[in-house]
């Protein structure tokens, strides 16, 4: 009976090992720096008015949620590519600047926040500049 036991502690200690072995391990500085070129790649996507680069960046989901300063909610990847689709061929020429932009860590992931703006061209050739806080 003692060998049995013996087995099966050996057993599920090589199991824990294993499975310790398998999961990659993400450090926090890789997990700041991955939120960083994230920021940087949907600024240049949003600037160039690329909806396809745009949607890279996001979980391909039907799951996925959304929440836009000019939508309530989206629910679903579909959704989010359609909204920025229309958004960029309605707003030709609308720039993203980021004011200011916190990644911070939680849990085992980024939270994001800060505060941006959008200028985009108007009829008459005048910008219209909106100032909005995000959280991602």
């Amino acid at each position: 009976m003692k060998n049995k036991n013996r087995e099966d502690k050996t057993e599920q200690s090589n199991k824990k090992s294993n499975k310790s072995k398998n999961e990659t391990v993400v450090s926090k500085v890789d997990l700041i720096t991955s939120a960083e070129e994230i920021d940087s790649l949907f600024l240049v996507a949003f600037n160039n008015g690329d909806a396809d680069a745009m949607m890279k960046l996001y979980w391909n989901s039907p799951e996925l949620r959304a929440y836009f300063p000019t939508e309530t909610q989206l629910n679903g990847y579909d959704a989010v590519k359609a909204s920025y689709s229309k958004d960029f061929a309605t707003n030709k020429g609308a720039k993203l600047e980021y004011i200011s932009m916190n990644n911070v860590l939680f849990a085992d992931g980024v939270v994001g926040h800060g505060i941006f703006r959008i200028t985009m061209p108007v009829e008459g050739g005048e910008l219209l500049n909106l100032r909005v806080g995000l959280l991602k």
